[in-house]
C-alpha cells in the first residue's frame, strides 16, 4: 500500500510540473510576481494528499494557493471544480470554464464542461463544447456518440438521426447506430422510416430474431397482419421453438377464427421450456376468464395448463394456477396437493400457506391443519389466521389448553371486530371445554357484541349453554336466532332442538328432530339427539 501511495505521488509531480510549467509560459507574471515551479509543485501535490486523506478544506486552500500565486494554474481550477460538482454545480461550473479557457485543448476539461451542463440541463452549451471536442479529435467516434445523445436528451431527434447518418458516413456500418435511428422513427411514429432501417439490420444480422420480431410487430400495430405472420414465419425457420412466435401465431389463428390451429400454436408455445413463465401465465390467466362466460374452453384450458405443468413441474407459478383452479372448482384434496407442491419449492409466500389452510379447513383435514399450520407459524409468527387454524385442528383432536393458548396469542395480532370475534369464540369454547364456564361466558358475549350476526359464534354459543345447562333462556333464544338466520342449515335446526332437549321442552324438541330427520335423513347428530329422546 505505501508503494503504491509513493507511486502515485511521483505521478501527481510530473502531471503537476508539467502543468505549472505550461500555466506559467501561458502568460508569464511580471518578474516581482513569479514564483518558482517547484514550490508551486510542493503546494499543488500537498493539496491532493490533503484531498486523498478527506482534508477536503485544506485541499481547497492549497489549490486556492496555487492559483494565487499563478492565477493560470488550470489544474488547480479543475481540481477545485470537481470538489464542487455535488454540493455547488454552479461554482464547479465557474472553475472549470476557467481552466477550460486557459487550456482549451485539454479534452478533460472540456468532458467534464458538458457533464455538467447535461446534468443542468443546459444542453446547448454541451453541444456547443461537444463540437469543440469533435473539431479537437474529428475521429473518436464516441464525440459523435455523445452528440447524438444530447439531442436526444434535448428531445431534438431531427439532429439526434442525423448525427447518426454522420457517424455511419465516417464509420461506416455500426449496429448500435441503426438501432437508435429505428428507435427515433418508432418514438415518432415514422414506422415506415422505421421498417428501412430494421430490413438494413436483418440484412447485416440475418439470424437476430429481435429484428424480425419488431418488424412483425409494426405490422401489426398497422393492422397488417398477413405481413406481420410472413416475419413470424421467418423467426420460425431460424428457431422452430420460439414459443413467443408460437403464441403470436395463436393469436393470428384465433383471430381468423381457427381455433384448432389456435390451440395447436398455443400447445407448441406452452411446451418451450425457454419461453418465459409470465408469458405463459398470461394465456392461462385469459383462458381461465373465459371459462366463466364459455365452458366449451375448458379442455382447452385444462390441456394447456397440464402441458405448463409438465414443462414446468417446479414453478410456483403455474402450480398455484393448479392450485386455485382446483381448489375452485371443488376439488380441494387435489387444490392441498398442489399447495403442497408449491411450499416444497418456495415457503416464503405467505399467502399460499393460508390458503392451504383454509383447503384443509373446509374438508377437515385436521392433519393438514395441524402440520402446516405449526410449520407456518415458525415461518410467520404474526399472522393471526395462524394461530386460528391451529386452534381448530387442535380442537378437532381435543387438545383444549392448546386451543386456549393459541387463541390468546393469536389475539395480540388482530385489529378488526370481526377476526376478533372469531378468536374470542374459540377461545370461548375451549374454556367450555376446559370447565372454566365464567371464562367461557364472557368471551362469548364480548365476540358477539363485536360481531353480533356471526351465525357460527351465535350456534356455538347457544350449544355450549345448552350443554352446560346454563342461562337455558339465553340458549334457546340464541338456537332460535340461528335458526331464522341459516334454517336450511341441519346443524342451527340440531341446536335449536339440543336446545330445547336440555331445557326440558322433550316434546317440542322431538317435534324439531322428526322435521329435521325428514329433510335430513342421514345426519348423524339428528340421528344420535333422536335415539336420546326416545330412549325408553
Amino acid at each position: 500500500m505505501k508503494n503504491l501511495l509513493i507511486r502515485i505521488i511521483a505521478l501527481l509531480v510530473l502531471v503537476a510540473s508539467f502543468t505549472s510549467c505550461k500555466s506559467t509560459q501561458k502568460a508569464a507574471a511580471p518578474k516581482d510576481e513569479q514564483v518558482s515551479t517547484y514550490e508551486l509543485t510542493n503546494i499543488f501535490l500537498g493539496a491532493k494528499r490533503d484531498l486523498l486523506k478527506g482534508k477536503r478544506s485544506s485541499a481547497l486552500d492549497g489549490f486556492a494557493k496555487c492559483i494565487s500565486l499563478n492565477p493560470n494554474h488550470d489544474a488547480s481550477y479543475y481540481e477545485m471544480a470537481r470538489i464542487f460538482e455535488y454540493e455547488n454545480p454552479d461554482k464547479s461550473l465557474e472553475l472549470i470554464s476557467k481552466a477550460a479557457n486557459i487550456d482549451p485543448n485539454n479534452i478533460w476539461y472540456k468532458e467534464f464542461q458538458i457533464r455538467l451542463y447535461q446534468d443542468q440541463r443546459q444542453y446547448d452549451k454541451a453541444l456547443a463544447v461537444n463540437k469543440q471536442l469533435i473539431k479537437l479529435q474529428p475521429k473518436n467516434k464516441n464525440y459523435y456518440y455523445q452528440r447524438a445523445n444530447l439531442y436526444i436528451y434535448k428531445k431534438d431527434n431531427k439532429n439526434a438521426g442525423k448525427t447518426y447518418d454522420q457517424i455511419i458516413e465516417l464509420f461506416g456500418y455500426e449496429q448500435g447506430v441503426l438501432d437508435q435511428k429505428k428507435q427515433i422513427y418508432l418514438s415518432n411514429g415514422e414506422y415506415k422510416k422505421a421498417l428501412i432501417v430494421l430490413e438494413e439490420l436483418i440484412a447485416h444480422n440475418p439470424n437476430n430474431k429481435s429484428y424480425y420480431g419488431m418488424v412483425a410487430e409494426i405490422y401489426l400495430s398497422q393492422g397488417d397482419t398477413e405481413s406481420a405472420m410472413e416475419y413470424y414465419k421467418k423467426i420460425l425457420a431460424i428457431d422452430p421453438n420460439d414459443g413467443y412466435v408460437h403464441f403470436a401465431l395463436a393469436d393470428f389463428y384465433s383471430a381468423k377464427g381457427e381455433k384448432q390451429n389456435s390451440f395447436d400454436e398455443l400447445k407448441k408455445g406452452m411446451a418451450e421450456p425457454s419461453l418465459d413463465i409470465d408469458s405463459k401465465m398470461k394465456v392461462l390467466i385469459q383462458l381461465q376468464n373465459s371459462i366463466k362466460t364459455d365452458s366449451s374452453i375448458t379442455p382447452y384450458f385444462e390441456k394447456l395448463l397440464l402441458i405448463a405443468t409438465n414443462t414446468h413441474p417446479k414453478s410456483p407459478k403455474i402450480l398455484a394456477v393448479n392450485a386455485d383452479y382446483n381448489f375452485n372448482n371443488g376439488d380441494t384434496e387435489v387444490a392441498i396437493d398442489y399447495y403442497k407442491r408449491i411450499l416444497a419449492v418456495d415457503s416464503s409466500r405467505f399467502v399460499i400457506w393460508e390458503q392451504l389452510l383454509i383447503a384443509a379447513n373446509n374438508i377437515s383435514d385436521t392433519k393438514s391443519l395441524l402440520n402446516y399450520s405449526e410449520r407456518a407459524l415458525h415461518l410467520f409468527p404474526q399472522q393471526a389466521s395462524l394461530y386460528f387454524y391451529n386452534g381448530v385442528a387442535n380442537a378437532d383432536l381435543g387438545n383444549w389448553k392448546e386451543v386456549k393458548q393459541k387463541a390468546k396469542m393469536g389475539n395480540n395480532f388482530l385489529y378488526k371486530k370481526n377476526e376478533k370475534a372469531m378468536m374470542l369464540s374459540l377461545r370461548a369454547k375451549a374454556e367450555m371445554h376446559l370447565g372454566e364456564i365464567d371464562n367461557a361466558v364472557a368471551n362469548y358475549n364480548t365476540a358477539l357484541m363485536l360481531d353480533p350476526q356471526n351465525i357460527d359464534i351465535v350456534r356455538d354459543y347457544a350449544y355450549y349453554l345448552a350443554l352446560n345447562k346454563r342461562d337455558m333462556d339465553r340458549a334457546i333464544a340464541l338456537a332460535k336466532k340461528a335458526l331464522e338466520i341459516d334454517i336450511d342449515n341441519p346443524y342451527s335446526v340440531f341446536v335449536y332442538a339440543y336446545s330445547l332437549y336440555q331445557d326440558g321442552q322433550k316434546e317440542e324438541a322431538n317435534k324439531w328432530v322428526k322435521l329435521a330427520l325428514i329433510k335430513y335423513p342421514n345426519n348423524k347428530q339428528i340421528q344420535l339427539l333422536d335415539l336420546e329422546i326416545n330412549k325408553s
